[in-house]
């Protein structure tokens, strides 16, 4: 009872203490003095504090801050406090020691320990777990120092970590910490590498739910990221891709309008814009299908229709591009010689005659990838029928009724085709770009002049080329930019 009592009484008293410490560490960015290591910056820290992870390890000042955060010992907070600031969070800057490894042990060499470190972080505040005031403090200052190292002028690597860092901080109850939304949004605004980290680090805390004070500037900052269509000159389309992508996931995810539908109209501009990627559009697409999209003026309508339908087009278009490329650079098949060439196995008959078992015919390699392509067209469709609240329902008993259910069928019909991976490469060619030009007859882009050739050079009609020409390189499905979709008019019905 006396050892409960005075663990009672220590952690009372350590509360107050902590407490006066914690309220200004957040505002202490500017404590962290830095000294310039070629392109880059670490934390300055005393000469006879260990520069490497392993070596800290060792500490028996480590020893004793585990001892405080177990509630061993009476949490002394400025002890607390400079060891990790002085100590233990500039380890994650010291570039040579720990982010990149420059060592002339060929196994560490040119390698990380960040994350390593990033795991040792977790398993320390962890051992709060029953010490809420050591707990808190830890997270605070995790927050101070990883914020400080993932906006400012560190090794690209350590930044990207400390973002990572951000995204992993819990609160007491196991959940994600509310307290990280805030400095996350900050990173949303930084490099790509420090983006893609708190893009995901977001991902669990839009899961759990946003504080509503934390959505208007998350909203906004999401926007800008989907809006953001330039890669910079260090980064690269991809990567912006990646970036665009993962924030409209999180639109959908949050499942906020936002105020005046911005949402809506930030994913129906994505959709309508030539230049957004085939993937982008589709993950706009399934985005969109989890709002009402008679939340936004009805004039929207038929432009939309016109860009859902016409994605699906290229998207199909691309992918058959791509698999005509991959199938003109597939090796030819050995024929093997002898009379029985082509020919099942053989056996003799009860009279002693020799028989041959015909052969299964083979269907032959599948070049089209089915999967992907069923999943961008299903994200389509959901796009244009929504959750109740699609373009379906919204133009029904319309003059753009008959245009919308045109497109929805072509987007099923290839979707069904999509299951069809069982069938010869090309019959299942075929079915495709039969449905992909119906679904463009349907947007009413039939007759559109000067378009890429669906599949092989020049749009010959086995779709491998002429043997004696280069095949033309088809568009990437990955970043191919989608042509501009024609305006539907809305008092005429789709053709067909």
């Amino acid at each position: 009872m006396g050892r409960l009592s005075f663990k009672i009484g220590s952690w009372l008293g350590a509360a107050i203490v902590a407490l006066s410490v914690m309220a200004p560490s957040l505002a202490r960015a500017a404590d962290y003095t830095e000294k310039r290591v070629g392109d880059y910056v670490e934390m300055a820290v005393d000469a006879d504090t260990p520069r490497s992870w392993k070596k800290l390890s060792q500490t028996t000042q480590l020893s004793d801050i585990k001892s405080m955060l177990r509630g061993d010992s009476a949490l002394d907070a400025p002890t607390f406090d400079a060891f990790f600031r002085k100590m233990f969070f500039p380890q994650y800057t010291f570039i040579a020691e720990n982010v990149f490894i420059d060592a002339p042990d060929s196994k560490e060499n040119r390698t990380s320990r960040l994350p390593k470190m990033r795991t040792d972080l977790i398993k320390l505040i962890d051992q709060a777990a029953r010490n809420q005031v050591a707990f808190d403090f830890l997270n605070k200052l995790t927050g101070d120092a990883m914020t400080t190292i993932a906006l400012g002028n560190y090794h690209p690597l350590a930044r990207h970590s400390a973002a990572l860092a951000l995204g992993n901080l819990k609160d007491f109850s196991g959940g994600p910490s509310p307290d990280a939304v805030p400095l996350l949004i900050r990173c949303l605004g930084s490099s790509d590498l420090v983006k893609v980290a708190a893009l995901s680090g977001l991902t669990a805390h839009v899961k759990a739910g946003v504080a509503d004070k934390d959505k208007p500037a998350l909203l906004a900052a999401l926007e800008k990221l989907v809006d953001d269509k330039a890669s910079h000159a260090a980064e690269s389309p991809e990567g912006r891709m990646w970036i665009r992508r993962h924030a409209i996931e999180l639109f959908a995810a949050m499942k906020d309008p936002g105020p005046k539908s911005i949402v809506v109209s930030t994913l129906i501009g994505v959709l309508k814009d030539s230049q957004s990627s085939i993937p982008v559009s589709c993950a706009a697409a399934r985005a969109l299908g989890g709002f009402d999209i008679r939340r936004v003026d009805s004039q929207e309508f038929a432009a939309l229709a016109a860009s859902i339908g016409q994605t699906g087009v290229d998207a199909c278009r691309a992918e058959l591009a791509r698999a005509a490329e991959q199938a003109a650079a597939a090796p030819l098949p050995i024929a093997r010689g002898g009379s029985n060439a082509g020919s099942g196995p053989v056996s003799r008959g009860p009279n002693g005659d020799i028989r041959v078992a015909a052969r299964a015919v083979s269907a032959g390699p599948q070049y089209i990838v089915t999967a992907e392509l069923k999943s961008q067209l299903q994200s389509l469709e959901l796009g244009l029928k929504g959750n109740g609240g699609g373009l379906i329902a919204a133009t029904k008993g319309g003059p753009l009724e008959p245009t919308v259910a045109a497109i929805d069928k072509g987007l099923l019909g290839l979707i069904a085709a999509c299951d069809a991976a069982d069938a010869p490469y090309e019959s299942l060619k075929q079915q495709i770009t039969r449905g992909a030009d119906a679904l463009e007859a349907a947007v009413g882009r039939s007759g559109e002049k000067g378009r890429a050739p669906a599949a092989g050079k020049g749009g010959d009609a086995d779709g491998f080329g002429d043997a004696t020409e280069t095949p033309a390189k088809p568009p990437v499905n990955k970043i191919v930019p989608k042509p501009a979709p024609a305006k539907i008019d809305a008092a005429k019905p789709a053709a067909g």
